[in-house]
Order: structure tokens, then sequence, then C-alpha cells
């Protein structure tokens, strides 16, 4: 029997422009406006998505397979970096929305790092994409950030947003982050880095954490987490917690809002241990849409909380 459960995948085809365009603008950086162009939809196929994410400034990825493109569509989409080739070609995206029954809600937004048709499983082909929440801000090689002015010292906050600023993406930041003392004025980053590297100098110069969104990063201090607290029991777990490496692990079907860095609550589980208050360290999920007893879960890896 197949499972109800959908996926949409939406892979969107941009062009370069600049600041005269009046247009939706997904990123912003030195290379111009990446705009819409046109698009392909791929509602309620055949899907197998593995999505790993994780606390890192490079970003989550994911590995992609639509089954039943057909010809055309295949070549459209097909991204393979030649020899010839000096850089990956950043102007492809993709979106994957997810239904559960309830309605699709976005999972994933990346760029198009590589998408290539595969043939050898005939008659029933696809095309893999593998993608990268960053990849294109990762990319751009920006020269460093330094902050003039009359003191000697700057807000943490004002310092995460100038960053995130410059490369076009959006900068969250928490309530320890707002409220911390100025911090001294440096240089951030070397010439020709991209997001990426820089995000992860600003979080050990400063001793934060940055966690990455589809949209841009969020900070926190090193000892805080999220505000956004998820409660699981037996009932929206799949078997039992387990523990390595001083990491809680779980498996559920439930995972359409929580985030890297949330917190969560396990209660009422016979493993003992396991009952109490963990944080967000990574999140693996691993979907199928039309396929018969299909996966549909995440597996939520969890550092203890206070």
């Amino acid at each position: 029997m197949f499972s109800n459960k959908k996926i949409k995948v939406e892979v969107i085809f941009n062009e370069t422009t600049y600041p005269s365009a009046l247009a939706s603008t997904f990123i912003w950086g030195n290379m111009g406006q990446l705009t819409p162009k046109s698009q392909l939809i791929f509602d309620d196929f055949k899907v197998d998505m593995v999505f790993k994410n994780v606390i890192s400034p490079i970003g989550p990825n994911a590995t992609i397979k639509i089954y039943g493109v057909s010809k055309e569509h295949l070549d459209a989409i097909t991204t393979v970096l030649l020899r010839d080739e000096l850089e990956i070609d950043y102007t492809k995206r993709v979106r994957v929305w997810v239904d559960n029954g309830s309605g699709y809600i976005k999972l994933f937004e990346g760029c198009i790092n590589e998408a290539v048709p595969v043939y050898q499983t005939a008659p029933e082909c696809y095309i893999q994409i593998e993608s990268s929440m960053a990849a294109y801000e990762n990319s751009l090689k920006l020269p460093p950030i330094s902050f003039s002015g009359e003191s000697a010292a700057i807000s943490l906050e004002s310092v995460c947003e100038a960053v995130c600023a410059q490369y076009g993406v959006k900068c969250t930041t928490s309530i320890g982050i707002k409220k911390h003392l100025p911090v001294p004025r440096k240089t951030i980053g070397e010439n020709d880095e991209g997001l990426g590297i820089r995000v992860g100098k600003l979080s050990e110069m400063y001793d934060i954490k940055a966690v990455r969104t589809m949209d841009g990063y969020e900070f926190y201090l090193k000892e805080e987490n999220s505000e956004r607290m998820w409660g699981f029991t037996p009932s929206n777990m799949i078997g039992y917690p387990s523990y390595k490496n001083r990491l809680l692990q779980i498996t559920t079907d439930d995972f359409s809002g929580i985030k890297i860095n949330d917190k969560f609550r396990i209660s009422g589980s016979e493993i003992t241990y396991a009952n109490g208050s963990w944080f967000v360290t990574k999140i693996t999920y691993n979907l199928q849409s039309r396929t018969p007893n299909g996966k549909w879960q995440a597996t939520i890896e969890g550092a203890p909380s206070v």
C-alpha cells in the first residue's frame, strides 16, 4: 500500500540582475541579484529525500531523487560540473515541501550543486539532485568587514547583523546576544572568503553559536538554546530512545516544526534516562513519497539541556 505522505519539489531557474531590477530577491551578493525566471513543479511524484541538518556555519545538505521526470525536464535540470568550468552555476535552486496529510510545509530550500539523471534503473529513471542550503553565499568572495567608530567597542548584535547583511541573508539574534556587553571592534575575515567561513570565524572570535536557516542565520551565546520547546512521548516516537557519544537519539514522524538548537522534552518513556530536557544538535530526515511502506521519519539527536 502506498503511503499518503506527499512531497512537492520546485526547481527554480534564476537569472542574475542588478539593483535596478524590480523583482523578488532570493539572494544578494557581489554577483548581482538572483531573480526567478521560471520554475518546474513536481507535485506528488515518487521522491526519495535525505536531508541532514547540523549545528554548523556551512549549512545543511540534501540529496533528492525525483522519479518519473520527462526527458525534457531531466535535461533542463541537469547540472554537471565539467572539467573546463571554473565554478558551479548557482543560479538553479530547489525547494522541498512535505505533506503528512495536514497540508504542505516547506522543509528545505537550497542551491543545486549538482543534478544528474540516472538511466541505469530504467524503466524507472530518476534525477538525483545534490543541494546545499548555503552554497551560493559560501561561494561569494567578499572583502573583510571592519567596524569604524569613536568607541573601542560595538554591540555583538551589530557585528552579527553586519556579517549577514554583507551577504544578503537574514540575521536573527537571541536574547543573550541582544543583552551582551559591547565587544571590541575587530576586522572580521580575510579577502576572498565565503559566508560559511566568515560566520565560523565570527563564532570563534566571540565564542557564540551560529545556526544556519533557510534564509540566514540564528545566533546564540554558547550556553544558550532556542526558546522553542517540543514534547515527545511514546505516542509520537518510533521505537525507543537510544544514547551514544553523550547524545540522545529519537526517531519520529512528528517533525513539522522542530529546528536545530530547539529544546525538546521527553516524558513517559520506559527508557528512564531519556525523560527530561534536551536540545537538538542534529536532524536527519529520511522521506519517501509514493513508495510502498516508504520511510517518513526524522532522527533527532540531542544533548542535555538545563
